[in-house]
């Protein structure tokens, strides 16, 4: 995909590809050498901007064109960087659902390897989304990007062995994270947890977002 799309700028650059070009060009040359020979013997009173224009019109319509064809691409390109993400989050629930289901035949209170690494996975994407929401403006893709980070702790939350973080009175430097970012003590009291964490077995793998008083 991406070589054919290489091959479609190559040809949007090099104009003699592009059908119809050369004869535009010609014919662009012409009338103005027409409209500047009438001009200069007098049989037409138009203004400079009317003759010349078969020069800067068509510079401007080809500089249009190629600023929509760059704002296509970038917006592609920022739908390609959520849609991915979204499939790989798709596909690791659907690993969670499948591991949550194996992990009732286990032992009880204990979580099988392939289920603790199948979580941490699914915190890393936390963290993805995270960062992307903050490097993006408000928008549809930011809340996008949030969503997903709510649904995966959501889903995690609702696993055995895996334990929620919320609710809880004091500030633990280890289990939460203050928003915004702050160097708070431990112990410090808690105002509102804006978001809830994660934790498998005592180990946090994603921290709670806290507002601290």
């Amino acid at each position: 995909m991406d070589f054919l799309r290489l091959n479609k700028i190559k040809d949007v650059r090099n104009f003699d590809t592009i059908p119809y070009v050369p004869f535009i060009t010609r014919l662009c040359a012409i009338s103005f050498l027409i409209f500047l020979v009438l001009k200069l013997c007098g049989v037409i009173t138009w203004s400079w901007w009317w003759v010349t224009a078969p020069i800067w019109m068509p510079t401007c319509i080809a500089l249009t064109l190629l600023m929509l064809f760059v704002c296509l691409e970038r917006n592609e390109q920022q739908s390609n960087k959520i849609e991915k993400p979204a499939q790989r989050h798709h596909q690791l629930t659907e690993m969670l659902v499948e591991r949550e289901v194996i992990t009732h035949e286990a032992e009880a209170g204990e979580l099988s390897m392939d289920f603790q690494q199948l979580c941490r996975k699914l915190a890393e994407m936390v963290k993805m989304y995270d960062q992307m929401a903050k490097q993006m403006p408000a928008g549809e893709a930011k809340d996008l990007a949030e969503d997903f980070s709510d649904q995966i702790i959501t889903t995690l939350s609702l696993c055995d062995g895996c334990t929620a973080i919320i609710n809880e009175p004091t500030f633990d430097a280890h289990r939460h994270t203050p928003v915004p970012f702050s160097m708070a003590e431990d112990g410090t009291p808690i105002q509102s947890f804006l978001r809830m964490g994660i934790a498998i077995n005592d180990q946090v793998i994603i921290p709670a977002k806290v507002k601290i008083s």
